[in-house]
């Protein structure tokens, strides 16, 4: 296995991280272009439809992949340090097998829920059927990109997933305008699905490019007992981290009929999206060293890789912060509403509240690598409980920015706890060889 830096193992040099964000940073500004077109082409009410169908996705494909596409950067280098190549050989193919049948069986459970559940308008719903049917791509899209992170292959996975991904979207999005001049919400959707569909092949490429040669010639062993059941932790996390983003829109959207409440804290989201796209892009960079250092024991090791994050993350931190509480309404205006007070409110509060995050975003990572997972799970319930709480006490007080505040307070008080946590475990594990000796 090629190793990169010192002679340690594998290391994440600082240049190699700031290439990771800067390619999420600019994906994610084409993502925002997205949003800011679909804004100002369609109107706030098909924004809606859009911004609804998103949250859905999204929630959809944390679920899909069972925990198996985040369980791979903690299992993959540690089968390939140990040079175990038919377990990672079976890993990989009974991954790509469960995640396609379960993303199946929850995006037709899903569709036929919205075509029967009369619940949302006619523009909603096709945009919510739109994203259902592009979830098994999006699904072993999210599969694959894990993979080829976790074989050390963390920058291609990056620009396919963050660059690539978004201008095949908008490439497509266009083309569709330009094809049938007034086109809805749903559009923009599929133009998603589109995109993911094409990640797919060029990341399922990237990984058989990647992987080791004698990964591919090994007879493949499975363990899938085994691999779901560790893999829970993982997707207990999505699934937490999924409900508290996407149910402030979700119920948004019921408790407030209002297109323009639903459409101020989707475009709070997403100006302040910046910080989940150098979170996720990042922690894949890290995930895979914290892996290594964890099978070798390298205690030391750890707090070297939460020093090396921090240093390039809190300038990053401080210039998104200062952008965002000193410019909202120019930011909010992108969309059109530069005089809506809940949009620029929401913006301020999400922007606080995902500096806290992305600060101590690497302990839940720790925590799933290890064994303090169920004090992980309770933290994520009790965050969830907590937000739809809140979630129900401040929107029919203050519409979207209820909604922020209520995500906003949920997601500070959970990192706050997961940080805490994995101090403790740390410390823990770190004095133990000592005692013993």
């Amino acid at each position: 296995m090629k190793r990169d830096g010192n002679e340690g193992g594998d290391t994440v040099a600082p240049v190699r991280v700031w290439q990771i964000a800067a390619t999420a940073v600019c994906g994610h500004a084409l993502t925002l272009s997205i949003s800011i077109l679909v804004a100002r082409r369609l109107g706030i009410e098909q924004f809606e439809a859009y911004a609804v169908s998103a949250s859905a996705f999204l929630l959809m494909v944390s679920v899909a992949p069972l925990g198996l596409d985040k369980y791979s950067v903690r299992i993959l280098p540690a089968l390939i340090e140990r040079r175990d190549f038919s377990r990672a050989h079976g890993f990989i193919r009974f991954g790509i097998r469960a995640i396609l049948g379960s993303a199946i069986v929850i995006a037709a459970g899903g569709g036929i829920a919205v075509w029967l559940g009369d619940r949302f308008d006619s523009s909603v719903t096709a945009a919510l059927i739109a994203s259902c049917l592009a979830l098994p791509a999006g699904a072993l899209a999210h599969f694959c990109m894990e993979v080829t992170t976790a074989l050390g292959h963390e920058r291609p996975a990056t620009v396919v997933f963050r660059l690539f991904v978004p201008i095949i979207t908008l490439a497509a999005f266009v083309l569709m305008i330009l094809m049938w001049g007034k086109v809805a919400g749903a559009a923009a959707t599929a133009a998603w699905g589109v995109g993911w569909v094409c990640a797919v092949a060029i990341l399922a490429m990237e990984v058989r490019r990647s992987a080791p040669a004698q990964l591919w010639t090994r007879t493949p062993q499975a363990e899938p007992g085994g691999w779901v059941s560790d893999a829970f932790p993982f997707l207990a996390y999505r699934g937490v981290l999924a409900l508290l983003s996407q149910s402030s829109i979700l119920m948004l959207s019921i408790m407030d009929p209002s297109p323009k409440a639903v459409g101020a804290y989707a475009v709070a989201v997403a100006v302040t999206a910046p910080v989940v796209a150098l979170l996720t892009a990042t922690n894949r960079a890290y995930g895979r060293r914290l892996s290594i250092s964890l099978e070798r024991r390298d205690y030391n090791a750890i707090y070297e890789v939460r020093r090396a994050r921090l240093r390039w993350a809190i300038p990053a931190i401080a210039g998104m912060l200062i952008i965002s509480l000193a410019f909202p309404r120019q930011l909010t205006g992108l969309f059109g509403l530069q005089h809506s007070h809940d949009a620029v409110a929401s913006l301020r509060i999400l922007a606080l509240a995902g500096a806290f995050t992305i600060i101590f975003s690497l302990a839940p990572t720790y925590i799933k690598f290890t064994g303090a997972r169920r004090l992980m799970l309770v933290a994520g319930a009790g965050a969830v409980l907590c937000q739809s709480a809140l979630l129900t006490a401040l929107v029919p007080l203050w519409g979207a920015t209820g909604a922020a505040v209520a995500h906003g307070s949920a997601m500070v008080a959970m990192y706050g706890v997961f940080a805490l946590i994995a101090w403790r475990d740390l410390l823990r594990r770190r004095v133990m060889p000592r005692q013993r000796n």
